[in-house]
């Protein structure tokens, strides 16, 4: 964005305190409108002394204001102002102050990469409070690139500076991002209780805006828990508040369609994902944007319009390419593959496409997603006239059949379905239906979580429609009945159970609902011990021992936490 133009005022160093200008930076997060006015005046009088420290910090209070508003090109121009102030006057901690601030609207812009040079320029100029602000904001920054570890140490380093400095607004915003990192891995509890713990300090400093920010994210946190009406009431609790200020909550939007697609409810759904795209568009938030668009596209696939899904996920591809968030883009790729798949689309350059899908998910550590693209490209061939391609592809994906999770094993049974028909064995083929049916029979009155059962039941509808085919095409009137039989029971709805939040199955099953081909992370042989004993505890695997592969042993120096194939962009205090 080009910087705004004026001509330069001579500045000197301050002869009186920037007590007004300093009031309106803490005021922000506040009261903006407040902030914003008191940040003119202030600049107004800054201007008049030639007061160079009073003018960084009074563009610093505008800037940091326009950003709560939403208002990203005019938080960007006066950041970039506030630093172009303090640099010309000498003032290395306001010139620091305000690269951190301009790194947080830059990462909300959609440029992490630019966010993380500024914090990388500020650093030599912070020290104590200011030095735990940067790690919360570099913290961000890792986060929204996937690389949670990192993230995770980073909050951890800051939160006992913060506690130090006696800064609770950036203590809020350090354990309300911890809470989202705990979320993405399953650990319910964990992320409740950094979000509880939000709720009572923003209450105590009267942040209204971030209460209502906490209840949106604690409604996130019961719709990992498939708890919708719980969700749904968290969400009407935030919209509330931003109702009455005035304020459409674009990311509230977007996490109520997350909340609402497990559910069934499509059409509710879907026009909640548009709304938020529309308005973070208009606001110009470039990374929560891309989120959405994919969210959008999905959405739209399950309510029957692959050409809109197809729309969206190419331009949520190009957006997280622009962002640098390589795993991003390939699952916003597998989104792109699966509309052009549904939309009748059956040609060679698709059939290629699918291949090199499935090849950048599984470098990115995304198994099951991979395991789909490899069936699509199957599919593709075999339609195209060429089995022994098809052959090749489904003996791939088939030999996951006996290991991983069970959403890959299920369509690796049916992948070894299509293995056998093509070779002329229907009756092997059967047998492998029959298989796969009894994996998600047997998983599928395990699971907790909403929209796994949903995608389960999914699954099984896909391997009892193959059986009924077989079944009809044999003229076998018992066989089409079982199959019928089995494929109206797989729509139906089972009781939820629900396990503690932090045990070891819950963790392993948010770990399953992330698509992650490894469990646990760097350097934590007995937490993957652990998730594999609760994985063979959750599955019940009676007919169908679970072999770890040792691949993922060998990944785990250089796991990705990838982004899950039902999308769950969280919500990021920056």
């Amino acid at each position: 964005m080009a910087r705004a133009r004026s001509a330069p005022i001579p500045l000197t160093h301050p002869r009186a305190s920037a007590g007004p200008a300093e009031q309106a930076v803490t005021l922000a997060p506040i009261d903006p409108e407040r902030a914003r006015a008191l940040g003119l005046e202030a600049r107004r009088q800054a201007r008049a002394e030639r007061d160079a420290e009073a003018l960084s910090t009074a563009e610093l209070a505008i800037g940091s204001a326009a950003k709560e508003r939403n208002d990203l090109p005019a938080a960007l121009r006066h950041l970039r102002q506030a630093l172009q102030v303090a640099d010309r006057a000498g003032l290395p901690l306001h010139a620091a102050r305000a690269r951190l601030a301009l790194a947080s609207a830059l990462l909300i812009y959609g440029d992490p990469t630019g966010a993380m040079r500024e914090t990388e320029r500020a650093e030599p100029g912070l020290r104590g409070g200011d030095l735990g602000r940067l790690y919360a904001q570099r913290a961000v920054i890792l986060h929204v690139q996937g690389r949670l570890d990192e993230a995770l140490e980073l909050y951890r380093r800051a939160l006992p500076i913060l506690r130090r400095a006696g800064d609770g607004l950036y203590e809020s915003k350090v354990l309300n991002n911890r809470a989202m990192l705990h979320s993405s891995r399953g650990a319910l509890a964990a992320a409740d209780a950094d979000l509880r713990r939000v709720e009572q300090l923003s209450s105590a400093m009267g942040l209204g805006r971030t209460m209502a920010i906490t209840r949106q994210n604690l409604g996130f946190v019961a719709a990992l828990r498939g708890d919708l009406p719980a969700a749904l009431a968290w969400f009407d609790r935030a919209d509330a508040w931003f109702g009455a200020n005035g304020i459409v909550d674009a990311v509230g939007l977007r996490d109520r369609c997350e909340a609402l697609l497990p559910a069934g409810l499509v059409m509710e759904a879907r026009s909640a994902a548009e709304e938020a795209v529309r308005h973070l568009a208009a606001e110009g938030r470039a990374s929560s944007l891309a989120e959405a668009r994919l969210l959008l596209s999905e959405a739209a696939l399950r309510d029957g319009d692959p050409v809109t899904g197809r729309v969206e996920a190419e331009r949520a591809r190009r957006a997280f390419a622009r962002q640098r968030r390589p795993v991003w883009v390939a699952i916003a790729r597998h989104a792109e593959l699966r509309a052009a798949w549904l939309s009748g689309e059956r040609s060679p350059a698709l059939r290629a496409s699918a291949r090199r899908v499935a090849a950048a998910l599984a470098a990115a550590g995304c198994v099951v997603p991979a395991l789909d693209a490899r069936l699509i490209a199957a599919h593709l061939a075999l339609e195209l006239g060429r089995p022994e391609e098809a052959r090749g592809e489904l003996a791939s994906a088939a030999r996951a059949r006996r290991r991983g999770p069970v959403d890959l094993r299920s369509r690796a049974w049916h992948a070894e379905a299509l293995v056998r028909l093509a070779a002329g064995n229907r009756r092997g083929a059967a047998s492998a239906l029959r298989a796969g049916m009894r994996v998600l029979d047997r998983f599928r009155g395990a699971l907790g979580a909403t929209e796994l059962r949903a995608h389960v039941s999914a699954h099984a509808a896909d391997l009892a429609l193959l059986g009924l085919r077989l079944a009809v095409e044999d003229r076998r009137a018992d066989r089409v009945l079982a199959w019928a039989e089995r494929w109206r029971a797989s729509a139906l709805q089972l009781r939820p159970v629900r396990p503690p939040d932090d045990s070891p199955e819950m963790v392993y099953l948010h770990e399953r609902r992330e698509g992650l081909g490894t469990v646990g992370g760097h350097d934590r042989p007995e937490a993957v011990l652990a998730l594999e004993r609760a994985q063979r505890r959750a599955q019940h695997p009676d007919d169908c021992r679970i072999v770890v592969d040792d691949q993922d042993r060998l990944r785990r120096g250089r796991r990705h936490d990838c982004p899950p194939t039902t999308f769950r962009p969280c919500r990021l205090a920056s």
